[in-house]
């Protein structure tokens, strides 16, 4: 893993670089702490304090495909959903998981859901604004092996009907599911318990 030199520089350079065991396989920065998943110990908190000698500050051996921080918690994407609390870099421990028939290997995370994609059973939404108690509450099927996701809002309506109910979220947000043998496909989660297929890329 290495850090480069971004600010005012057309060729950033390395100025530090920490050693894994394993191939990285996701990162996530918030201030000088870096979260990252190694195949070889699994998810880990480095403390980058001082920029040339970083140092891990915790670490918890789950090995994650993708993961998000939010809130002092770790949504993440194992197999199945792990919940990392991080509030205490130095003593991260799983809080929570859930499991999906098949292999959970993509997540996002946006106003207090979890959406997973499983790759046998499509996309999961999961009410996460209790962190140590999730809950599914959604389901969407989706065509080939659902992998990656993206979810934003919308900038314009999906086709009709509209659900009705969408509680007070507001708007329209979509999440956008990278299908192996499925292309691209959106689907409409404006309301978490009730998702809609729309269409698909290929």
């Amino acid at each position: 893993f290495k850090l480069d030199e971004l600010r005012d520089s057309p060729n950033p350079q390395p100025i530090s670089t920490f050693k894994t065991s394993g191939d990285t396989l996701a990162v996530w920065v918030d201030g000088d702490t870096v979260y990252l998943s190694d195949e070889g110990d699994g998810f880990q908190i480095l403390d980058f304090g001082r920029i040339d000698t970083p140092a891990i500050a915790g670490k918890v051996e789950i090995l994650g495909f993708d993961f998000q921080v939010v809130n002092g918690y770790a949504y993440v994407a194992s197999g199945n959903l792990q919940i990392v609390d991080v509030r205490n870099r130095f003593k991260p421990e799983v809080v929570a998981t859930v499991r999906t028939p098949g292999f959970a290997g993509g997540v996002k995370f946006r106003d207090g859901y979890v959406y997973l994609t499983d790759a046998e059973s499509g996309l999961y939404i999961i009410d996460a604004s209790a962190p140590r108690q999730p809950q599914i509450v959604g389901r969407q099927p989706v065509t080939g092996s659902a992998r990656g996701l993206g979810v934003f809002p919308s900038l314009t309506s999906p086709p009709s009907p509209p659900l009705e109910g969408r509680g007070d979220r507001g708007g329209v947000t979509l999440a956008y599911v990278a299908a192996e043998g499925g292309g691209l496909q959106a689907i409409d989660v404006s309301q978490p318990s009730r998702p809609r297929w729309l269409n698909r890329y290929d």
